[in-house]
This record gives structure tokens, C-alpha cells and sequence, in this order.
């Protein structure tokens, strides 16, 4: 008899042991179950973030795009206009010969040179952008990949963009600047015979 109480009582503890242990195990259920809904939202959270970051990154190239624009174009406005200021500030016509035929006069001009004897508006006609980005007595602007091309031609009064085939007292003067090959800005005044340049659209 005393046997079976010992094997009743051990039985006991066991089943209180097992029931002891019922919590415990409902609790690691629920938080296995936690962990799961954690990982699903991880999940999200870092699809999110490489979205934001995706996003961040190509609002980065994109202003990277527009400063390096802004650059281009500044540099393009002081080459441009700082060619157009240096030709529009000369003699109208050719002030040894007074010729009014459109190019440099004999020995001003020998390619690939500079533009060191260039003394007169229409002198620059030549310079066609194939030349390297320099100062006019020829020494080099360390700026590379740009050229700069100069048109010069007659206009008519009443009309800055209609050409004339015969001598006026307009000329228009219109520098490009390129940078590889690509144009990048052009810029246009209107030099008037015995007065100052006129803005065109530059």
C-alpha cells in the first residue's frame, strides 16, 4: 500500500511538474508568434528604407546633374561674353584700310594663330571654334574641352536677324561656346558703325 502512494504521489508531481509547464509554453507560442509578426514588419520597414534610400540617391544624381549645368553655363557665359566684349569693342571697319569685306586683311591672319592682329570687328570671322581656347595674344586657357566660334555678318536695320549680302552700318556678332563638340550657349549683340553694340539676344 505504502508502494502505491509513492507511485501516486510521483505521478502527481509529474502531472504538477507538466502543468507547471503549460504557461511556459503557451507564452514561448506567443512570442514565437510575435517574433514572426517582428520579421514581417523588419521586412517592410527595410523594403521601405531602400525605397527612401533608392530615392535619396537619385534626388543626389539629380542634383549633381543641375550643379554640373549651372557650371557649364556659367563657364559658358564668361567665355562667350568675354569674346564678345574683346570683339565688339573694335573699329568697325578695318582702321588701315578702311575695307568693309568680311574677314581679317592680308597678314592678320595665318592658321592656326592667334588673334593678336585682329584690329577690327569682321576680323574674327575666321575664328571658327577648330582653334584652342586661348587669350588673344595666344597664350592658352586651361579650360578643357571648350572652343568658342565667332559669325560675324551684315544685318539690316529694321531687321538684327536678316543678313545682308552688301555692306550696312550693322554687323551682327555672334560667339558659340562648345564644350566637346556640343554646343552649350551662344551669345548675340549687333555692332553699329561709329557707335557702341546693341543687345541683340545675348
Amino acid at each position: 500500500m505504502a508502494r502505491w502512494n509513492s507511485k501516486l504521489a510521483s505521478a502527481g508531481q509529474r502531472l504538477r511538474a507538466v502543468a507547471a509547464h503549460l504557461p511556459a509554453l503557451a507564452t514561448m507560442h506567443g512570442e514565437q508568434a510575435k517574433r514572426g509578426l517582428t520579421l514581417v514588419e523588419t521586412l517592410i520597414a527595410t523594403l521601405i528604407m531602400a525605397l527612401l534610400a533608392s530615392a535619396t540617391m537619385s534626388a543626389g544624381r539629380v542634383v549633381l546633374v543641375m550643379e554640373r549645368g549651372a557650371e557649364d553655363s556659367w563657364r559658358a557665359a564668361e567665355l562667350g561674353l568675354g569674346l564678345l566684349e574683346e570683339v565688339a569693342t573694335l573699329p568697325f571697319n578695318d582702321p588701315q584700310s578702311g575695307g568693309t569685306s568680311i574677314g581679317p586683311e592680308l597678314g592678320e591672319w595665318v592658321p592656326p594663330g592667334n588673334r593678336a592682329l585682329f584690329d577690327d570687328v569682321d576680323d574674327y570671322s575666321v575664328w571658327n571654334g577648330s582653334q584652342t581656347l586661348q587669350q588673344k595674344d595666344g597664350t592658352a586657357i586651361n579650360l578643357p574641352g571648350y572652343t568658342r566660334a565667332v559669325s560675324i555678318s551684315y544685318v539690316t536695320a529694321g531687321d538684327f536677324s536678316a543678313v545682308s549680302l552688301l555692306p550696312t552700318d550693322y554687323k551682327s556678332i555672334t560667339v558659340s561656346v562648345f564644350e566637346k563638340g556640343d554646343l552649350v550657349e551662344t551669345f548675340t549683340t549687333v555692332r553699329v558703325e561709329g557707335g557702341r553694340d546693341v543687345d541683340f539676344d545675348g
